[in-house]
């Protein structure tokens, strides 16, 4: 089969990459904003990050796994307003400019659509639409990991330019920021491909490897020193982590699959699969297949091997090394992949064995609009209206404790505690299961401290003799109790007796 000739002369006819990139991402922050709106309240990780640097609630429980690069993102805009539109707002416009200036130095080593297109197929999904909004990391970590290989390539196989190397050292930072976990596997097979490329000077070379480690030992700096201060020192901290996120050898493709049209995460995953959902995820290796070969043939092949080696490794991460599935775990892996599938793509729109441009076309922009279809249902139907409903309840629990006067400082604990906390302005306790945890907050002077349920407590139960309160209002899906220990309200009302 000929591929035909993808020379950039007929590209230029019309408006230039960049600006297709452009819209591309001015795109993706409108879709965000209209398919999902800026009033949408936070869910439970988004609240242990956001808490962080918020005037409206104290600091969060944080937990060992994670890494406050996402709270640095976020503080510009929390330490100004606690405005969640503001918050929202911001969040698609970086999503969107981080994502440009992360595909844009793809242009310097392809020209013509495949970069636009890459940029394209990557935010039609709903993962990258619903999760460049979000006040979470992996989206972050997915932009980053584009970038970092792109100015990797344009250092290891140009000439020496110190803007390049600065720009990878930057990149590899922000990753490491974000999550430290996935720059080291980011990191790996760059590092493995510059050790074997022979065709750059060793000098050149041995600078992108320091370059590399340098950027992952910036970014994971503060996240290490953290682990002395606050988590028992490195290795407790890595053991802690592994243990919250059930790390050790598995396979966990087939709850990727489950998941892969909802929940936003699957643990434990018990759900039916639909194939709706994932069917898309066959079409990716043969693409990336043709991608690669068009590229050995320009002579170009390391330009397809890096991400799609990068993609395989951070993709391994989380099938390998997690025992439970979450959509947003495969956002990076998505990002990487949609280079070499977006080359393979025009390799096949160009094969005129097989077809003229004529049908080609539009053959590949109607996939392209089915796929974008099915995305967006899944996001309207099985994400935004599912979570809405949920986040809803938060607010309407809030409403109810802040009715029922709970004045801070104040602790809750159990049931959805975060959320709700931060929307009260109390400090939470993920879990009820140990009492002792518990009654050592009910021992804070001047504290007082709420138990969330969704049943009545038991007579035996030790904050069965608290004042309940239950929750009434609009959006509730099932029962809400709250048993709130108030001694300093009581000792007031004693006083005034």
């Amino acid at each position: 089969m000929a591929v035909a000739d993808a020379g950039p002369a007929t590209w230029r006819k019309s408006p230039q990459p960049r600006f297709w990139l452009g819209l591309v991402c001015a795109v993706h922050a409108l879709a965000a904003l209209l398919l999902i709106g800026p009033h949408f309240w936070y869910e439970w990780d988004e609240t242990v990050y956001i808490s962080q640097v918020s005037r409206q609630a104290p600091a969060g429980l944080f937990t060992a796994p994670r890494a406050r690069g996402l709270t640095f993102l976020v503080a510009p805009v929390t330490e100004l307003t606690t405005s969640t539109v503001a918050l929202r707002i911001y969040l698609a416009v970086l999503s969107s400019v981080l994502m440009y200036a992360a595909f844009r130095p793809w242009l310097r080593l392809r020209s013509g659509a495949a970069v636009p297109l890459a940029a394209a197929l990557f935010t039609t999904l709903w993962t990258s639409i619903y999760y460049g909004f979000e006040a979470m990391p992996n989206f972050y970590v997915a932009v980053g990991a584009v970038a970092t290989v792109a100015y990797f390539l344009l250092t290891v196989q140009g000439e020496a330019d110190r803007r390049h190397l600065w720009l990878l050292v930057g990149w590899v930072t922000f990753v490491a920021l974000m999550r430290p976990s996935d720059a080291a596997y980011l990191i790996a097979p760059l590092v493995v491909i510059a050790l074997l490329h022979r065709s750059a000077a060793r000098r050149q070379r041995a600078f992108v490897v320091v370059a590399l480690f340098a950027g992952a030992a910036l970014g994971s700096a503060e996240w290490a020193i953290e682990a002395y201060t606050s988590y028992g020192g490195l290795l407790h901290r890595l053991h802690s982590a592994s243990a919250e996120n059930d790390s050790g050898l598995h396979m966990s493709l087939g709850l990727e699959a489950r998941a892969a049209g909802g929940p936003t995460l699957c643990r434990p995953c018990t759900r039916a699969i639909a194939p709706a959902a994932f069917a898309w995820w066959f079409l990716v290796p043969p693409l990336a297949a043709i991608g690669l070969v068009t590229l050995r043939r320009q002579r170009q092949a390391l330009v397809g091997w890096a991400p799609a080696l990068a993609a395989l490794s951070l993709l391994a991460e989380y099938l390998v090394t997690i025992d439970y599935a979450a959509p947003r775990f495969l956002i990076p892996t998505y990002a990487l992949a949609a280079l070499p599938v977006a080359e393979g793509a025009l390799a096949l729109v160009r094969m005129r064995s097989l077809w003229t441009p004529r049908v080609a076309v539009p053959t590949l922009v109607g996939l392209l609009l089915v796929h974008t279809a099915v995305q967006l249902a899944i996001l309207e139907q099985s994400i935004v209206r599912v979570q809405t409903q949920a986040r809803l309840q938060y607010l309407t629990v809030a409403a109810s404790l802040r009715a029922a006067q709970v004045a801070r400082p104040c602790d809750i604990v159990g049931y959805y505690a975060a959320p709700i906390a931060f929307a009260v302005g109390c400090t939470d306790t993920p879990t009820i299961s140990h009492r002792t945890a518990v009654e050592r907050l009910v021992n804070r002077p001047g504290y007082e401290v709420i138990v969330l349920t969704t049943a009545p407590a038991a007579s035996d139960t030790f904050y069965a003799g608290w004042q309940r309160v239950t929750v009434h209002g609009p959006h509730l899906r099932h029962a809400w109790f709250a048993y709130v220990h108030a001694p300093a309200r009581r000792a007031l009302l004693n006083r005034s007796h």
